[in-house]
């Protein structure tokens, strides 16, 4: 484990938060069993994405500054092996629960399966008929995914071309900008374009970029420690507020709410960065917290057909079910974490130690993203 990763293990209690942040919206949402106490499930999809943004710039620019050039290869091989495996496992699983259990057709079951699997999901959904729940909240894996494909050939390019910083924090804070404004433009009354499409939701993405960078040129080196305090708990009263309010399908959420919680979740994640051993630093690296945190990325990609199985095939109540639900869905992430993803990161490694990767193996360890 690198210095930077023991610094950042609160990243990984942060992604439990914001794991269950989604479970405890759409358990509710999904089964239509009461009005959603947690309203804006989206948020903590953008608090993933800020994250992504932030590990994703920040390994790439390390790598660049010690070697001269981005594996882009590597890295995207390292992105499949850890994203790929896991994913087709669980729609394997969901596949064969909705022809067997469910009685659907195979003609009704692939389509989704396939479009859940592709690199476009989240453009998907307007032609896909009927479209599997189960397979719903992948869509966000879709924007990582693309974000993976992009950035990397972005950032080479300005590397390359010894782009000053200037030009690099412009390009950054128009695309923000840019994105942020067509979501407002589009509103909820073209959900869910203004919802699923990447370019309406580069924002928060482009907010962890932004902090990978001023981390790269020591800006927040002069960020004083009752500074970042104060904006730490500021970006944590924010996105509680907005967790709580703020609905899918309110117009406050695509005029400003959105873009408030890409802000505050950058807020967040700056904070930790900067002060990697506050309270709240310490809080999320508690053992437990962290260990659901590994496993945050399966336990995302099963979560939603876990509640409808529940919700079909068993007769738990309204309140009995969330309750199930969480722990069935933690079980089988913890399976997929030790049976799935771990083997295959371990040959992996192994594989880019034979290639001559030892050193570059080291430095792309760090890439671990918001969801993955």
């Amino acid at each position: 484990m690198t210095t930077g990763e023991r610094r950042w293990i609160s990243f990984d209690g942060l992604r439990a938060i914001l794991v269950m942040g989604v479970m405890a919206h759409h358990v509710e949402w999904t089964l239509g069993d009461t009005t959603p106490i947690f309203e804006a499930g989206w948020l903590p999809v953008d608090g993933f994405f800020v994250l992504s943004g932030f590990l994703i710039a920040n390994a790439l620019l390390r790598q660049y500054e010690r070697e001269g050039e981005i594996d882009i290869a590597g890295f995207l091989a390292r992105r499949l092996a850890r994203i790929y495996p896991a994913l087709l496992v669980v729609l394997g699983a969901i596949g064969v629960v909705a022809v067997v259990a469910d009685d659907r057709p195979i003609t009704h079951v692939w389509p989704s399966l396939a479009s859940a699997a592709s690199i476009g999901h989240n453009y998907n959904y307007s032609t896909i008929s009927p479209l599997l729940t189960e397979v719903g909240p992948l869509w966000s894996l879709s924007i990582e995914l693309q974000f993976y494909v992009v950035f990397p050939l972005v950032a080479f390019g300005l590397l390359a071309r010894r782009t000053p910083r200037r030009r690099w924090v412009g390009i950054v804070v128009a695309v923000i900008v840019v994105s942020a404004s067509w979501r407002g433009l589009l509103g909820v009354e073209r959900f869910p374009d203004s919802y699923l499409w990447t370019q309406v939701r580069l924002d928060s993405l482009m907010w962890g970029v932004l902090i990978a960078l001023a981390l790269q040129w020591r800006w927040l080196d002069a960020v004083r420690p009752a500074t970042a305090r104060v904006l730490g708990a500021l970006s944590i009263v924010t996105l509680i507020s907005l967790y709580l309010t703020m609905g899918g399908f309110d117009d406050a959420t695509y005029d400003w709410g959105i873009t408030a919680a890409g802000v505050a979740s950058a807020g967040l994640v700056g904070f930790l960065v900067v002060a990697p051993r506050s309270w709240c630093a310490t809080a999320l690296s508690w053992r437990p917290l962290v260990a659901l945190g590994r496993r945050s990325y399966s336990a995302y990609l099963w979560h939603q057909a876990v509640f409808l199985f529940l919700m079909r095939h068993t007769a738990t109540g309204p309140w009995t079910r969330p309750v199930v639900g969480f722990i069935v869905t933690f079980a089988l992430a913890d399976l997929t974490y030790r049976f799935v993803e771990q083997p295959v990161l371990t040959r992996y490694r192994h594989w880019s130690s034979l290639r001559g990767g030892t050193r570059r193996r080291e430095t792309m360890s760090t890439t671990d993203s918001g969801f993955v």
